[in-house]
């Protein structure tokens, strides 16, 4: 069974005491940043990481540590093993202040063979980056960010390079035509065409399928039985599956496949707004109606 790594920078914003930004005087923020590889790293490849990560941060952000989790994938199944941890010190280089960590660059990410994209985010964006609400390039940023943009897809001593990890898009939806979920009879979903599926090893998931009672059929289901065909349509016997029933077409099924590829680039897309592990001197927490 393959294995991949779950890698963390932890981050924590402590403003200066003569800007405290939008925090409570005092108050710290902590969040973290994660990508995975195929291999896992070692102490010093988390320093070298940190410290290219750190320039395009402010000296009021800092990196406190890291973490490392191996996972075992198989199918759709993720299994989560013993996890590292390690500490670090390192304080923002870059220039200026950070008003708020929850200023966030949005990052395009694409990986090989994956017709889509997917998002990571940068937290606690300088201030001189951020006009008018929008991403404002700087020669210096740009160089940092280049920098480590070049770790993330190889040069980071030893490793490949991070991974995307998620499921597989390239699997093929049908049409859902009825989905039967009464424990006293076999459990089955029906489909309009055939899914590539091997008894006993893969999973069935539905999307957007919804029961007589306008209730969503949510989840993955193992498949136990060879496809049959019934009146021009496939039938899949699972397990799993809730005490619902569809019988006219609604939403679609695919394969359930966890698929992990390569990262080979990153964007820089626009800037955004993101809640951190502490919050702002705006948020007062859960209003209930009996406050």
């Amino acid at each position: 069974m393959p294995s991949i790594y779950k890698a963390t920078l932890l981050f924590r914003f402590r403003p200066d005491t003569a800007v405290q930004g939008t925090l409570i005087p005092g108050r710290v923020a902590g969040w973290s940043e994660s990508f995975w590889f195929q291999q896992p790293l070692t102490a010093t490849q988390f320093t070298v990481l940190g410290n290219t990560r750190v320039k395009m941060c402010a000296p009021d952000v800092q990196i406190v540590g890291w973490r490392q989790t191996r996972y075992d994938y198989a199918g759709n199944r993720l299994t989560p093993y013993h996890a590292q941890v390690g500490t670090l010190a390192m304080t923002g280089k870059s220039s200026g202040d950070t008003n708020s960590p929850e200023d966030t660059l949005r990052i395009r990410v694409s990986a090989a063979g994956v017709p889509i994209t997917f998002t990571q985010y940068l937290h606690a964006i300088p201030d001189d980056l951020i006009e008018s609400g929008e991403y404002v390039q700087s020669n210096q940023f740009v160089g940092n960010m280049n920098s480590w943009v070049t770790l993330l897809t190889g040069q980071l001593a030893g490793s490949p390079g991070a991974y995307w990890l998620g499921r597989d898009p390239t699997q093929v939806s049908q049409r859902v035509v009825a989905v039967s979920g009464n424990p006293a009879n076999p459990l089955t979903i029906r489909t309009q065409a055939s899914i590539n599926i091997t008894p006993g090893a893969d999973y069935i998931r539905l999307r957007r399928v919804y029961d007589d009672a306008h209730k969503p059929i949510k989840g993955t289901f193992l498949c136990t039985a060879a496809a049959v065909q019934v009146d021009g349509t496939w039938l899949y016997t699972v397990i799993g599956l809730p005490n619902q029933t569809r019988s006219t077409p609604s939403g679609t099924a695919r394969k359930d496949v966890i698929l992990v590829s390569q990262v080979t680039a990153y964007q820089p897309v626009l800037l955004s707004s993101r809640k951190v592990g502490r919050p702002t001197s705006l948020y007062r927490g859960r209003r209930t109606s009996s406050r």
